[in-house]
């Protein structure tokens, strides 16, 4: 199917998807950008060593924020999906194949959990040396790491069943420091991947995003833009909160929503996993380091 024109069946004010190449500092082509522009502003993008990898996590972003006001604004989906007490996108993915999506919708749904069980309510997270990851590092990573003077990875290992089927988890958490500033990325996926890259990718967004307002300030227009400027200039209140943590005994995560739905004759596939017990990242003032 044409996914460009199906995605403007469901976003009148979808345009088009920009790509850029990521070079380095020699001129080498080490990844791609990929940006959805709806309304002249960028709505969802993707960001890979691959091309057609970023174009697919833009086109799938770009996709899940889509039908996510399709559900918003159906009365009956807005219940199916507990969108009155969870209204952020956390636990949404939009994909190509049933299986991949929803795995990657419990992966969301599970690090949504283990960042508001951090910080919210002082459980530890293991502490990893970066010696330990930099041989997963993919050129664009490493290009992207060198924009920090100092880096943390955190990481948390789970388990978790559902159907009767068992999966075993891994969330990896990076804190790009500079200066006065610290910016965080995480990723969730199964203990046996490679999640290295995503993570310095998400840091190093918001590290651009700092240096951009300071240049030119302009709307904010959520809780969480509030956040990374005001943890752009503010890494010690971050660090504190790090340093409260002291709970080891990490409780089982438990599901609370599973849900699953399909379009355009089960070409896209759309999933919400949220774990019970948590605090939503959209809550809470700006000085929440959770993301």
């Amino acid at each position: 199917m044409n996914y460009l024109q199906a995605l403007k069946s469901i976003n009148p004010n979808f345009q088009e998807i920009i790509q850029q190449e990521v070079k380095s500092c020699n001129g080498e082509t080490i990844g791609f950008h990929c940006y959805s522009i709806e309304n002249h502003r960028t709505f969802a993008g993707g960001t890979h060593s691959s091309q057609e990898t970023a174009l697919r996590i833009s086109v799938s972003e770009s996709f899940e924020r889509s039908l996510l006001n399709t559900i918003k604004n159906d009365q009956k989906l807005r219940r199916d999906f507990l969108i009155e007490q969870h209204p952020s996108s956390s636990g949404f993915a939009a994909g190509f194949e049933m299986h991949s999506t929803s795995f990657r919708a419990l992966c969301e749904g599970v690090e949504r959990w283990i960042w508001s069980k951090w910080i919210d309510e002082q459980y530890i997270l293991e502490e990893v040396d970066e010696k330990m990851l930099e041989a997963n590092y993919s050129l664009l990573a490493k290009d992207f790491r060198a924009n920090f003077d100092q880096v943390k990875w955190y990481k948390k290992d789970l388990s978790l069943k559902i159907s009767h089927k068992l999966f075993h988890l891994r969330c990896l958490i990076f804190l790009g420091i500079n200066e006065e500033g610290i910016y965080p990325g995480s990723r969730v996926s199964s203990v046996n991947d490679n999640i290295t890259e995503h993570p310095i990718i998400e840091a190093y967004r918001n590290f651009k995003n700092v240096q951009l307002f300071r240049k030119q300030a302009y709307d904010l227009h959520d809780i969480i833009q509030k956040r990374v400027l005001f943890f752009g200039q503010n890494k010690k209140i971050a660090l504190n909160q790090i340093e409260l943590c002291h709970k080891r005994n990490w409780p089982a995560p438990q599901i609370k929503l599973f849900k699953e739905l399909q379009f355009f004759n089960q070409s896209i596939f759309l999933s919400r996993c949220l774990i019970d017990d948590y605090l939503e990242w959209s809550v809470g003032s700006y000085d929440r380091f959770v993301y």
